[in-house]
């Protein structure tokens, strides 16, 4: 298991000893911007980041297009904007996120999210001709 799934598995349980402000911890917009800060000094030793297939995961999860969304962005438009119930959500997903990496690897996540997108694009097109 990697340092950084560990140290957010801690986060999740005490979120408000990891961040100062103790309204704002239980923040999807808190753990983007943890992860990124991980993944920027984990670069310095590392050219992967465990979490470089996470929007394409999102949006195969949920099945909708990403245009121009993150994963991060993708949950909380999910969860009607709520940044505490995308937090929830984030760490609901994080597990299945985690098995997916490890078992369908990078190139398997890409191409089921290949997949998704012409499907979304389709949809979407029928939807506009009607």
């Amino acid at each position: 298991m990697s340092t950084l799934i560990e140290t957010l598995k801690h986060i999740e349980k005490r979120p408000g000893m990891y961040f100062s402000d103790p309204l704002r911890a239980r923040s999807i917009r808190i753990i983007q911007a943890f992860i990124l800060g991980f993944q920027t000094a984990q670069l310095t030793t590392s050219r992967h980041s465990e979490f470089e297939c996470f929007t394409e995961w999102v949006a195969t999860r949920y099945h909708v297009l990403a245009e121009g969304m993150g994963g991060f962005d993708i949950i909380l438009q999910q969860t009607g904007g709520d940044e505490s119930k995308a937090f929830d959500e984030f760490f609901r997903l994080l597990p299945e996120y985690e098995r997916d990496s490890q078992t369908m690897g990078r190139d398997g996540i890409l191409s089921r999210f290949c997949e998704v997108q012409d499907e979304c694009m389709e949809e979407f097109k029928k939807g506009i001709e009607k």
